[in-house]
């Protein structure tokens, strides 16, 4: 038997104990038994033949405890949110009151549920941007290839602007190296403003084996505060000076680039694809644009666990980031100036906005009746098999939890897919 008791009730979250008897309990104790002893080898027994007492002596008490609450728990929570009609969207909270091994059982649940939604979204519009490719873009895409075709040769002389040099350099402040600041085998070409303003021009002039030290300051708007307007000395020591030649641009360079019968074909291959790449850029943007609006229009009582979760997510992703990166969150908040609490108001509104976005998909997905047909996900792990080949991916996307992502991420794409479509007009 299976009894429960309403604690709190609110628009996004539920919380009720629940209490279990003998005649509840047993069934899944046997089932749980025999799921552990499939595999159990005990001397004088065959394999599968070993009777319940023996094998719950070798599982050992603890091991099957564990396993029968898990299987209590499972089975008796969504019984009582099917009673109740709950809409659950997150795994529950369960805090163990009492353990009777196997004869009683109580436990309080706190369930994230789906708060009510009042949007319409076949109303909302956003504006659409198209691909604009100008002439500057296709000149700046044949400069590029011009520099890809070109001819290098190691020179002895000075170095001048368009020249390519491989050097050492490091930054310092106060006498202290800073991070990031510093390279071996540095490639750079003068002119092409790959450093902050005032180190190419300092190089002008230096041939191989040279060395120099210079002071500049960073510019006031550095993404680096701590480096934002402070002077800096470099140290440069040239490895090597090569002298750049580009091609002319003509027909014959267009024939080289992609056989291409003349330069105007290339032009006009350089537009088609700048064209659609920018497409596919200003679409996402499009897409993201059409999220937060919509988002912004509903109001939501979110549900207090999944944005727990969600905000235990993004703290783990930014110190895995740091970690990757050398540095830890002390390290962090000193480099960007922010205070620990700061930080966690950052987390906190991404947190809101990410359970936000989510809750409103579902709410999408719901309202249009959306599903996912098993051909969809057949075709789409096909995909991923034949892009994917190594063997850690290959046994990712084996597994049957990865189907289930798949099937969710699939059926979030329609619904987004759905929400562009009707920000456009209801065009398809």
């Amino acid at each position: 038997m299976i009894s429960h008791k309403i604690i709190k009730k609110t628009s996004s979250t539920v919380s009720f104990t629940v209490e279990l008897n003998a005649a509840f309990i047993e069934p899944l104790k046997k089932a749980a038994l025999d799921k552990l002893k499939a595999n159990l080898k005990v001397a004088g027994f065959r394999e599968g033949n070993i009777p319940d007492n023996i094998a719950q002596r070798e599982i050992g008490d603890t091991r099957l405890q564990t396993e029968v609450m898990e299987a209590l728990i499972n089975k008796s929570y969504v019984d009582v949110a099917n009673e109740l009609k709950l809409d659950v969207i997150a795994q529950p909270r369960i805090e163990i009151k009492k353990f009777v091994p196997y004869s009683q059982m109580e436990y309080q649940c706190e369930l994230a549920i789906m708060p009510e939604i009042k949007l319409d979204y076949k109303k909302i519009r956003v504006k659409e941007d198209q691909a604009k490719i100008t002439e500057a873009d296709i000149e700046g895409t044949i400069e590029s290839l011009r520099h890809q075709m070109a001819s290098k040769s190691v020179v002895a002389r000075g170095a001048q602007k368009g020249d390519e040099l491989k050097i050492d350099f490091e930054g310092k402040r106060e006498g202290k190296p800073i991070e990031g600041a510093a390279a071996q085998n540095q490639q750079i070409v003068i002119g092409k403003d790959q450093f902050i303003p005032g180190f190419e021009a300092n190089l002008i002039g230096l041939k191989a084996k040279d060395e120099k030290e210079f002071e500049l300051s960073f510019p006031k708007d550095y993404a680096k505060s701590d480096l934002a307007g402070k002077k800096v000395v470099f140290k440069v020591k040239v490895h090597e000076v090569k002298e750049v030649k580009l091609p002319q641009v003509n027909d014959e360079f267009a024939k080289k680039v992609g056989n291409f019968k003349n330069l105007a074909d290339l032009g006009e291959d350089i537009k088609l694809k700048l064209t659609e790449n920018q497409q596919n850029h200003l679409d996402k943007e499009y897409q993201n644009k059409v999220i937060n609006e919509v988002t912004s229009k509903v109001k939501i009582t979110l549900p207090k666990p999944l944005v727990d979760e969600q905000l235990k997510r993004l703290r783990a992703e930014v110190e895995s980031n740091l970690k990757n990166s050398g540095l830890d969150i002390k390290k962090y908040l000193e480099i960007n100036n922010k205070t620990e609490k700061q930080l966690d108001d950052e987390l906190m509104q991404e947190a809101e906005k990410r359970v936000k976005i989510a809750l409103v998909i579902r709410f999408v997905v719901k309202t249009e009746k959306l599903k996912v047909e098993n051909k969809e996900i057949e075709d789409e792990l096909s995909r991923l098999k034949i892009q994917y080949s190594d063997p850690e991916t290959q046994k990712k996307i084996s597994d049957p939890n990865f189907r289930l992502e798949l099937a969710n991420h699939l059926i979030s794409n329609k619904a987004i897919t759905k929400l562009v479509s009707c920000a456009k007009g209801g065009k398809k």
